[in-house]
């Protein structure tokens, strides 16, 4: 493909290869891809919903240092309900898990991770509140 046009929805579209969009309240939104290859004309479209349910808004998660050798610092704030800190390798299985979570700042001992790329995500439990990526490096 040569060209990229993707619909979100709510009115915002872009024509980056791999865009980030962030949806500014609740929702069924219904997100379509057109790809074209200006060499042949051809063009094909995928359509798909996405739910956007409630999320803390307000809520600050920090991890620190980012990328880590042995530990890291994650602070949480503006915590309304209790949350989840789960942490996943690079092939999506789950390596850490935290429950239970208020405003607060924990370490998480890093060490018996393997070198590499992780990811984590922050919930109530009902919601996903906030995602983002872990290096880790021996």
């Amino acid at each position: 493909a040569t060209h990229y046009y993707w619909t979100f929805g709510d009115g915002t579209t872009s024509t980056s290869h791999d865009p980030w969009h962030f949806y500014l309240r609740p929702g069924v939104y219904n997100i379509c891809l057109t790809i074209s290859d200006s060499v042949t004309g051809r063009t094909c479209t995928w359509c798909d919903t996405v739910i956007v349910t409630f999320f803390q808004s307000n809520v600050t998660v920090t991890v620190n240092p980012n990328p880590m050798n042995r530990f890291t610092s994650v602070s949480l704030f503006n915590i309304i309900d209790p949350v989840v800190i789960t942490i996943y390798n690079f092939t999506g299985q789950l390596v850490y898990k935290k429950e239970n979570l208020p405003d607060c700042t924990f370490n998480i001992n890093t060490e018996e991770f393997l070198q590499g790329i992780y990811y984590y995500t922050v919930s109530d439990n009902k919601n996903f509140i906030s995602k983002g990526k872990l290096i880790v490096f021996h």
